[in-house]
């Protein structure tokens, strides 16, 4: 790749042969016919030449990548400065999606039933029962705890490292972005609270227990205020996984293959 982001090496002589050779047809057709598009004047010929001059080359498009967007120009211009980051962020998104929306689902039912509509203990202990896993047994419970808390983690640092490096361009990307710079700090705090409580509660005071407890629900906010808190996670981790699913290209209707 030279200077101005133009192709070189193998690739860029190929493009530059077949542009020769598209050139010289239309020379030879123009002077066999004046009425051929090519045909003009040699002032004409001596603009387009000029303006071409002034135009920038488009990124060749790097090996794997079926399209180049806004958002990859600087990955095809700069390969692998943001790829290690990205796939892993792609690549674990999807598996992380229905644990998340299990985990949200039931974490906002249980507080926003209790607080709005009395929602019975019972009911509440049920639904509590299926947001930690405890359905799975006791591995079974930690493994989801772990998946679902330690995923939220992953996604949210490499994302934290693809906003930093990268720019967002596209209304999908940047609702994205601005919402998971907004739910940093709630996101983390409930992952690692949770996650602490469940593997280190036996070896907690009570007290630090009940401060941990209260991060992860939201209690500092106040019996008015931790229900809109809840519900703005909620809402706001729902909103992410559609969008990045989105992104991943996973519902994107793939052309048939030619036969």
């Amino acid at each position: 790749r030279d200077g101005l982001g133009g192709c070189t090496g193998k690739e860029g002589d190929e493009e530059k042969e077949s542009a020769s050779q598209r050139g010289t047809g239309h020379r030879n057709q123009s002077r066999r016919n004046p009425k051929h598009p090519a045909a003009g004047t040699a002032a004409e010929g001596m603009g387009k030449i000029v303006r071409n001059r002034h135009r920038k080359p488009l990124p060749c498009r790097p090996p794997g990548v079926q399209s180049i967007d806004n958002a990859t120009v600087g990955e095809a211009r700069f390969p692998g400065m943001n790829q290690a980051p990205r796939k892993f962020h792609r690549r674990i998104a999807p598996w992380l999606a229905l644990p998340l929306l299990i985990t949200l689902a039931t974490g906002v039912t249980y507080r926003i039933g209790r607080a709005w509509f009395g929602m019975s203990k019972d009911t509440g202990n049920s639904i509590l029962h299926i947001h930690a896993g405890a359905w799975l047994g006791g591995w079974g419970s930690s493994a989801w705890i772990l998946l679902a808390g330690g995923g939220l983690l992953a996604l949210t640092l490499t994302g934290l490292v693809l906003a930093i490096k990268s720019r967002a361009k596209g209304q999908p990307r940047v609702a994205h972005r601005v919402l998971g710079a907004v739910l940093l700090l709630p996101l983390t705090a409930s992952a690692v609270t949770g996650m602490t409580v469940h593997f280190a509660g036996k070896h907690l005071s009570d007290q630090a227990g009940d401060i941990l407890m209260s991060i992860h629900q939201g209690s500092w906010l106040g019996p008015t205020l931790r229900p809109f808190y809840i519900l703005f996670i909620g809402l706001g981790l729902l909103v992410m996984i559609a969008t990045g699913l989105k992104l991943t290209g996973i519902f994107r209707r793939r052309p048939a293959a030619s036969r």
